[in-house]
């Protein structure tokens, strides 16, 4: 069981009580021994809860990590921030389907401006995607920070999921779209970043 939760935490975190209860939650769960671990420097676990002969200390040398690990961050996307018929309304003959056919789980995206929105492109930079208006308008000012996007799923969706104004503006019956997870640098502005709802019908997601 691991339990970190540095420097800014929630509230209550300078309360010894609340401290307690935060260990005591992890540390019951141990069912044959419990190892505490400390960064040096750092103030959990708090070396005065944990005093009395029954705790042997074994210091260890830490390196740290460098800081683009510990910016790295993973973020899995909705349906909802994908625009579901972008692929649906090109004809069966265009490269697009080609492209996607050719895609398989763990293929790794990149992202690219195209105007307010952000198209998700292969190896070749060619688009096989492209993200809602919402979560364009999300990821647009972190766009730099984003490494890549690996694909965790290929979804199918069909004409018939859609409503009347939907339907007419697709030109294939069924079509795939890219589920993705995206591999980003977090900045000091990021720290409250809030990913979008993941309860918004798909019609609305493009």
């Amino acid at each position: 069981m691991s339990s970190a939760d540095g420097p800014g935490g929630g509230a209550g975190r300078e309360d010894p009580k609340e401290q307690r209860r935060l260990y005591y939650v992890g540390m019951t769960r141990a069912r044959e021994t419990l190892a505490l671990g400390r960064v040096p420097g750092g103030d959990n676990p708090s070396p005065a809860l944990f005093e009395g002969d029954w705790l042997l200390r074994s210091p260890v040398d830490i390196t740290a990590p460098a800081a683009a690990l510990i910016q790295r961050r993973y973020t899995l996307l909705s349906p909802a921030d994908i625009d579901l018929g972008y692929a649906g309304r090109q004809p069966a003959a265009d490269p697009l389907h080609t492209r996607l056919a050719a895609l398989t789980t763990g293929d790794v995206l990149s992202l690219r401006q195209d105007g307010g929105r952000i198209l998700l492109c292969d190896r070749q930079d060619a688009p096989v995607g492209r993200l809602s208006r919402r979560a364009a308008a999300l990821w647009l000012p972190r766009l730099p920070a984003v490494e890549a996007a690996r694909i965790i799923a290929l979804m199918r969706r069909r004409r018939d999921d859609g409503e009347g104004a939907y339907r007419d503006t697709c030109r294939v019956e069924t079509w795939e779209y890219p589920l993705v997870e995206l591999i980003w640098r977090m900045g000091d502005d990021d720290r409250n970043l809030v990913a979008p709802s993941r309860n918004q019908a798909a019609n609305q997601a493009s």
